[in-house]
């Protein structure tokens, strides 16, 4: 993830602009006074198993209301992290090339199955990078933010405990 590291400093603003421009502004636009003064907002981020099918490894971010997944006016956008994912190619055709020469037979299921597993892998680490992004906007916006699989178990980036 030396990548990340050595472009920190653009893809921190680069992310944090994403974030305002298109969750925070609009949520502000659409939410009402009422709900503005009682509610907390929460932002989940989520990896979703579809983004893996089609190559697309991009993540959902939601801006919600304590209802999460059945907010009425949530707002989402997606955001493919470019700094998790540079050697996608690289690495399916290594994991090819590796598969060809240990097995006789390899069908293109079992190395999809095996490409998927690999990709699935980075979730954990995109939750660290992830954590560290949202610091700034945590504290800006007064948001919780929540990570995990779209529609499952979330954990709290918030603070290290919770989970929702």
């Amino acid at each position: 993830m030396e990548i990340y590291y050595r472009n920190q400093r653009e893809i921190l603003p680069e992310f944090c602009n994403y974030i305002d421009h298109n969750l925070i502004s609009k949520a502000k636009e659409h939410i009402s006074s009422s709900e503005k003064q009682g509610g907390q907002l929460f932002l989940v981020i989520s990896y979703l198993h579809s983004s893996i099918v089609t190559r697309s490894y991009e993540y959902e971010f939601s801006l919600c209301n304590e209802l999460l997944y059945v907010d009425r006016n949530r707002i989402s956008a997606y955001w493919y992290p470019e700094f998790l994912y540079p050697y996608t190619r690289d690495q399916e055709e290594f994991l090819q090339k590796e598969l060809q020469k240990k097995f006789i037979r390899v069908k293109k299921y079992e190395t999809e199955i095996l490409r998927r597993e690999l990709f699935s892998s980075y979730w954990g680490i995109a939750k660290e990078y992830f954590g560290e992004l949202t610091a700034d906007i945590k504290k800006k916006e007064n948001l919780r933010v929540y990570y995990g699989e779209h529609m499952g178990e979330l954990e709290s980036l918030s603070s290290t405990s919770g989970q929702a």
